[in-house]
């Protein structure tokens, strides 16, 4: 074999090798692309359903207070 053909094998296996690596990488980053968009959208339903639970709660207490009940205070909030 001639220094030519061993240049343009190794020449084509670090293309291969670039080109595997580029693919694993995309990959990779789609997958990570993936699991920080459900992150968002579990943490986006947490938050509304705590905001719902809030506002639920005040209503609640406002008509215990409404009826005339002594309500205590939530130590757990500011």
């Amino acid at each position: 074999m001639t220094a030519e053909g061993i240049t343009l094998i190794l020449g084509a296996v670090a293309t291969l090798i670039t080109a595997v690596s580029t693919a694993v990488v995309l990959v990779l980053r789609a997958k990570v692309s993936k699991v920080s968009d459900s992150v968002a959208e579990v943490h986006q339903l947490v938050n509304q359903n705590r905001t719902d639970m809030l506002a639920y709660q005040q209503d609640l207490v406002q008509a215990l207070q409404a009826g005339g009940l002594i309500v205590p205070r939530d130590k757990s909030t500011k």
